[in-house]
């Protein structure tokens, strides 16, 4: 273009040479009296020639002066275009080449120096193409660039190896077009290949994350599933299907999650939609129970979330779940085993303060009843004053019922063991409340035909019974069904581990069921407790239940309440069988009543830290004779024993006394004389201490509060060693 144009410029100016030329002429012949007019034409005609030449090559001029600012600006295009060209293929690690033929490079980009390690000008002219393929030659990529070049189409997208100066293997992206010459042969190709090297190995590292996480899924122990928003699954992993029982993946997607899974169907849109449902925007746990493929129900804990689409619509749901049946049932016996205890303990606490009670109102029903005794004695039932007496006497009997009551709760009750036939028992029971309860009540006794024997007080099994009896028809005012049933059972290992202080082995199992209003939960937990009651005031002291309790208690058995608001209420009692030695009968001390009141002349240490109980029955036994010393303690009663034991025929002995008690002041006293007769006297019953007394060396026992005949018969009788 530059050359063009410089041709044109020496044109001009050869042409204006010329017309100066032309013009000197004319002038020398108009000079020569040519003919001027036809010079002055024709010298007209021609520089108007010279002038459109002119012109003409001027226009020339212009359109070669902007052909070449366009060629220029194509130059700097062409040479940005190439820079961008090559940054990017720098930047992409992509070496643009061009072979012949043969194979053998004519141009390869610099970038081959980044990827390949090679300069350019080592390589064209010298190298050819598959000079860089593995060693061997059954490399699916090498064989498949030389099929591309063969075939001499155009191809795409070929991955393949190539190796590096150093020797490395590199993977590379190969896209290639055929060169042809006039006649449409193949004259070589024109190609780039691509570093993807990073790309390979970042796929490499996804395969095995991949498989790593399919592993996982397949054999992780906690079940995952994605389920649609109708109900049904898209994706489970094979410890779902196990979880759930199925026999495979296909048939759990099969199911109906609402209808076939859950307890109820429409629990599954209460959790997804109801007040839980907030959660379920991030991953939250929850638990909730599932039905499995053969009808078990079990706990379920899922972490479990929603799934939307690019509209926010929830598209999936989708959660990792776990079995928690048995850590439920290990959290609520852990729970049932807490609340078993802390009743115990309370209950333990209770009895304590019961028995403590018990104690010291004994001490005071003694004293109140020895003064009526002392003021009804040579009194006639004529006499005004003997009625309120009488009254006074009735009242104190009533107290020491609700004393023994609450004896019986504390399990420091006497009680005398023998072989028990519970069915007998119920039978007799039932000839009593069947007269005496609401006949719209109706009465059922499912009885086993071989019950086992029990170790029992009979007395006692009757009391339980006609306890429960009596709460069950008062439960149900408007008539119902009471049903008393007797079971062997054998409880195991589980059992004993679910219920605190139960054993294995075999029991006796007595329910008493009613259908009557039920009570609630909070109710249950005080129905033992001694004084609670749910009765209207003056219909109950509150202290049946409480005695059953001890009852069974006493006999180291277990009993259990199951009630619902309307529901009704069963009573559940254990009680363990009798083994072959324990066929016997356990013996206690006891006396009678009514007895008339016994005289005598020996001396008696009474000791007592009741000062009333001590003034009284000294002056009660000095009437009939004896002579009394008493002590206000165990300490005091050593003392006179240390100065008067040979002349001391009985020692008259309470057993709950501050300081040293009373047992330790037995064992003192016979220690001292051996041959020391010893009455134990308290407000306390011996119940499993009387063995220990025996041993110890007392000779009899009698409970406050107690008739002064029978106290001074118990003293006779020791003294003279007859029993009563």
């Amino acid at each position: 273009m530059i050359e063009r144009i410089a041709e044109l410029e020496r044109e001009i100016k050869a042409l204006r040479k010329i017309n100066r030329v032309l013009m000197e002429r004319v002038e020398q012949s108009v000079d020569g009296s040519g003919d001027a007019f036809d010079l002055f034409e024709r010298n007209i005609l021609l520089e108007k020639h010279v002038e459109e030449r002119t012109s003409d090559l001027e226009k020339a001029r212009h359109r070669m002066a902007r052909l070449l600012e366009k060629q220029r600006r194509i130059s700097a295009e062409l040479a940005e275009n190439k820079m961008r060209l090559d940054q990017l293929a720098e930047q992409s690690r992509t070496v643009v080449w061009e072979i012949d033929s043969w194979g053998t490079f004519v141009y390869v980009s610099p970038v081959v120096g980044q990827v390949l390690g090679y300069r350019p000008e080592d390589l064209v002219g010298l190298r050819n193409i598959v000079d860089f393929e593995p060693a061997s030659e059954d490399e699916p990529s090498a064989l498949a660039l030389r099929e591309r070049i063969r075939a001499g189409e155009p191809f795409t997208g070929l991955v393949r190896i190539v190796q590096s100066s150093e020797g490395r293997r590199v993977w590379v992206s190969t896209n290639a077009i055929p060169r042809r010459d006039i006649d449409g042969e193949v004259v070589g190709y024109r190609g780039s290949d691509t570093d993807i090297t990073e790309r390979k190995a970042a796929e490499e590292a996804l395969r095995e994350s991949e498989a790593r996480l399919k592993d996982l899924f397949e054999n992780m122990p906690n079940g995952y599933y994605r389920s649609t928003v109708d109900g049904r699954f898209v994706d489970v992993n094979p410890a779902f299907v196990r979880m759930l029982g199925y026999s495979s993946r296909d048939e759990l997607l099969r199911v109906d999650i609402a209808r076939d899974l859950y307890v109820e169907p429409e629990e599954r849109n209460r959790y997804l939609n109801g007040p839980n449902a907030e959660f379920l925007e991030s991953s939250h746990f929850e638990t909730y129970r599932l039905k499995t493929k053969d009808g078990r129900i079990i706990d379920i804990e899922d972490n479990a979330r929603y799934v939307r689409d690019a509209s926010g619509r929830v598209a999936f749901h989708e959660g990792i779940c776990r079995d928690v049946t048995e850590r439920k049932r290990a959290e609520e016996d852990r729970e049932r085993l807490q609340g078993q205890l802390f009743q115990a303990q309370k209950m333990e606490s209770v009895g304590i303060l019961a028995g403590g009670v018990a104690h010291d109102f004994n001490n005071i029903l003694q004293a109140m009843s020895g003064n009526v005794q002392f003021l009804l004695q040579g009194r006639t039932d004529d006499d005004p004053d003997t009625p309120r007496l009488r009254a006074v006497e009735k009242s104190v009997d009533r107290a020491a019922q609700l004393v023994r009551q609450l004896m019986l709760f504390s399990r420091k009750a006497d009680i005398e063991k023998t072989r028990v036939d519970v069915n007998r028992e119920v039978k007799g029971v039932m000839r009593m409340i069947e007269r005496t309860i609401p006949r719209m009540i109706t009465v059922e006794c499912r009885l086993e035909p071989s019950v086992w024997p029990i170790l029992a007080d009979p007395v006692q099994v009757e009391q339980v019974l006609l306890n429960l009896a009596g709460n069950a028809a008062d439960a149900m005012p408007d008539g119902g069904k009471l049903v008393i049933d007797t079971e062997n059972v054998t409880a195991d290992r589980e059992f004993a581990d679910r219920h605190l202080e139960s054993r294995a082995g075999r029991y006796v199992l007595l329910s008493v069921s009613d259908t009557g209003c039920g009570m609630c939960r909070e109710t249950i937990g005080h129905i033992f407790d001694p004084f609670f009651t749910t009765k209207e005031v003056g219909k109950g002291t509150g202290l049946g239940l409480a005695s059953v309790y001890g009852i069974v208690k006493t006999h180291d058995g277990h009993i259990f309440c199951y009630s619902e608001e309307g529901k009704g209420t069963t009573f559940r009692i254990y009680w363990p069988t009798l083994e072959k030695d324990e066929a016997r009968e356990t013996a206690v001390f006891s006396g009678g009543s009514e007895i008339v009141s016994a005289q005598g002349a020996e001396t008696i240490l009474l000791v007592d830290d009741d000062e009333a109980i001590r003034e009284l029955t000294s002056e009660a036994l000095e009437s009939l004779g004896y002579s009394i010393l008493t002590a206000a303690s165990g300490e005091e009663a050593l003392a006179v024993m240390a100065e008067r034991a040979a002349a001391v025929d009985l020692v008259v002995l309470d057993l709950g006394m501050p300081g040293m008690g009373g047992m330790q002041c037995l064992r003192e006293v016979k220690r001292m004389a051996p041959e020391a007769k010893v009455l134990i006297a308290s407000g306390y019953t011996l119940s499993g201490r009387d063995s220990e007394a025996v041993q110890a060396g007392a000779a009899g026992f009698i409970g406050k509060p107690y008739h002064l005949a029978l106290l001074s018969a118990k003293i006779r009788s020791i003294i003279d060693g007859k029993p009563v």
